[in-house]
């Protein structure tokens, strides 16, 4: 019997008896349970689920009962159920999730609200006790009135998307019906999040494309890297635009047809955006959209969990109930055809998906959140991952290995310019209408290759054993003779430097090496304080802007009635202050003005080393490449170079 309640119960705790004198112990899960989704805490029941049993069910019946009316705050919603397991005698206590959140442990000279976290019940931080005051309110964010007036705002890019996708004109009038406004012309949250001005500073994206299939340095492992700011539909249009910007498209040839194979499904790309924008968690000030692209995935990372609490692993994304956190902003969306019916984005980027060319079981997007952020996955479908079975077939094989490795040895080649004869040299391609058709035009058109004009002066030394030009002796001669040229121009370029030998240069290249780290590390630290202290100024202002309520509210005849009023600006004040003095700010001597100078001042700091690391990294790139390419000709590891020694090169 336990098993199959265990296994029915949302969440669940388990306890081997009733703590009467410590009974935070379980009371916590109690507020954590009515905080979210509900669950169960089992008494006489071990945590590996095996029952003890206990000696009075009722007398602890009665003492969990009056403990939870003493202690939890309002009073949640419960049920005591006795039970029997093996003829031991168990209780169980299931609690519902609330309506009247936040549900506060108020006792020991402590007031504190729960949720769950993964298996344990932990103290809720300051913006999800915003987001629970809401909840019990029955309100949400984007439905909170601001201080901000319609009249002084632009929204161009809303009406014309509006317009575009719907066929109808955006009316005045639409801005109260669809929350956007009150009566009085008075914007909400949701309002302010879609007009042309930048005024949300959450409202943010930023997007990156790694090298390779982890985060590293944004400075060596970043192939692109971009950061948005503006209304809803700006960060959704500019968010997709990457993602199309930084994927290919492949296609395959087939008897009579070409069949496009993209990375990823467009619209199922559209609705992991939408998703991430219409149900994030806009209380908690400094927090992003992130958009992060490998070669083998891309990662859709956005502030909040499930709404109601739980965790999207243990459902079902075809039976999951619809609960939106930001209701005006996600109605807006299907208004504008962004989303189809509510509660299918999830189901729509998995069918989306399995649309495509070569789609197998191990390219199914994946969803994952936590108490602090929601995650989309989608899998790059043209890239072999380890356990996909190689969805091309035969033919489409057999045409594309000669042509894609003689692809690969043209991108080899072309790690600096060459000529279009070049090109077709060294792949043994005589016909430059096939060169154009099959490498030259594919190339350029994935963004591969790139048109340019051919350095008069070449800079790094010709392979002369490939198989191409190894059995070409025209190619062997012109080879040679570009080579020379070059070792003469390094040894030259070495001398510059002031560099003798090769223990000098190798010195150098070390201790550059050395520099650019030490300049990394202090941008990235700088980095963080930038961030620290943008978010301590948003905190300020936050804090600035709406104390004048809270010292109305504390000094006002009719406290509940202003707070109902003014709701929004008091938890903002008290959220913000929280925050400031947990960071060590000295609220009276608050000044905005000083925390701008203190940023700008890192800013400059910050440029400042950025442009001694490109300086660096210049100077490593070229003596890098003069002792690749000294090292090769001579074909030693370490040659002593004497000053005389460029007068002693063979003539050309």
């Amino acid at each position: 019997m336990i098993e199959q309640l265990i296994a029915e119960a949302t969440e669940c705790d388990f306890k081997v008896a009733l703590e009467i004198k410590k009974p935070k112990s379980w009371l916590k899960s109690v507020s954590a349970f009515s905080n979210g989704i509900g669950g169960t805490l089992f008494f006489g029941v071990s945590d590996d689920r095996e029952p003890i049993g206990l000696s009075d069910v009722q007398k602890d019946a009665e003492a969990i009962s009056r403990l939870i009316k003493e202690r939890i705050t309002p009073l949640p919603q419960f049920i005591l159920k006795p039970l029997q397991e093996d003829g031991k005698n168990l209780l169980a206590l299931e609690v519902s999730p609330g309506r009247s959140t936040p549900y506060y442990y108020k006792a020991d000279g402590v007031m504190e609200a729960y949720i769950r976290v993964g298996n344990e019940s932990v103290i809720a931080p300051d913006y999800i006790v915003n987001e629970l005051i809401l909840k019990g309110t029955n309100q949400s964010f984007d439905t909170l009135t601001t201080d901000a007036v319609k009249k002084d705002y632009s929204f161009t890019l809303l009406e014309a998307t509006y317009l575009e996708r719907t066929g109808l004109r955006f009316e005045p009038s639409d801005y109260v019906s669809f929350g956007l406004a009150d009566k009085n012309g008075v914007l909400t949250n949701a309002g302010k999040l879609m007009t042309d001005q930048h005024t949300v500073y959450n409202s943010r994206m930023f997007c990156t494309r790694w090298n390779g299939l982890e985060k590293g340095s944004i400075f060596d492992d970043a192939l692109d890297d971009k950061e948005y700011e503006g209304n809803l539909i700006y960060l959704l249009k500019s968010g997709s635009e990457f993602i199309r910007n930084n994927s290919k498209v492949r296609f395959v040839k087939e008897a009579q047809y070409r069949v496009d194979k993209p990375d990823y499904a467009e619209r199922a790309v559209t609705e992991a955006l939408v998703n991430a924008l219409i149900h994030r968690d806009y209380i908690v000030l400094g927090s992003e959209i992130h958009i992060d692209m490998f070669d083998d995935r891309v990662e859709i990372t956005s502030p909040g969990g499930m709404f109601g609490g739980g965790s999207i692993q243990e459902y079902d994304i075809y039976s999951i109930r619809s609960m939106r956190r930001n209701p005006v902003i996600a109605d807006l969306f299907h208004r504008m055809k962004y989303m189809e019916r509510r509660g299918s984005g999830l189901r729509k980027i998995v069918s989306e998906t399995e649309k495509l060319p070569g789609y197998t079981e191990a390219y199914k997007p994946e969803f994952s959140s936590t108490a602090t952020d929601f995650r989309v996955i989608l899998k790059n479908v043209n890239y072999i991952m380890c356990g996909a079975s190689a969805h091309d077939t035969a033919h489409d094989a057999a045409h594309d290995t000669s042509v894609i490795s003689k692809q690969n040895l043209l991108l080899e080649f072309c790690a600096d310019p060459k000529s279009r004869d070049e090109m077709q040299a060294y792949i043994d391609v005589s016909s430059r209408s096939h060169f154009s058709k099959y490498y030259l035009k594919p190339l350029l058109s994935y963004n591969k290759l790139h048109r340019t004009t051919v350095p008069s002066v070449r800079n790094k030394l010709i392979d002369t054993n490939t198989p191409n030009i190894a059995g070409n002796i025209g190619l062997q001669k012109w080879a040679n003779k570009e080579n020379l040229k070059i070792v003469s121009a390094e040894y030259n370029k070495m001398f510059t430097h002031n560099l003798h030998n090769f223990s000098e240069l190798e010195d150098r290249i070390a201790l550059l090496h050395m520099q650019q780290k030490e300049v990394n590390t202090s941008v990235v630290s700088l980095e963080s304080q930038i961030r620290h202290l943008r978010e301590m100024l948003k905190y300020a202002e936050q804090y600035q802007k709406n104390k004048i309520y809270d010292d109305h509210y504390k000094s006002s005849k009719d406290p509940d009635r202003y707070f109902r009023k003014y709701e929004s600006q008091i938890i903002l004040f008290a959220g913000a202050e929280h925050i400031l003095q947990e960071n060590g700010m000295d609220l009276k001597h608050l000044n905005s003005n000083k925390l701008q100078e203190q940023i700008a001042d890192l800013i400059s700091r910050k440029e400042s080393l950025n442009t001694q690391y490109v300086s660096f990294k210049q100077e490593i790139k070229e003596l890098e490449l003069i002792h690749q390419n000294l090292s090769k000709y001579l074909k030693q590891d370490a040659p002593e170079i004497q000053r005389s020694s460029h007068n002693q090169l063979p003539s050309l």
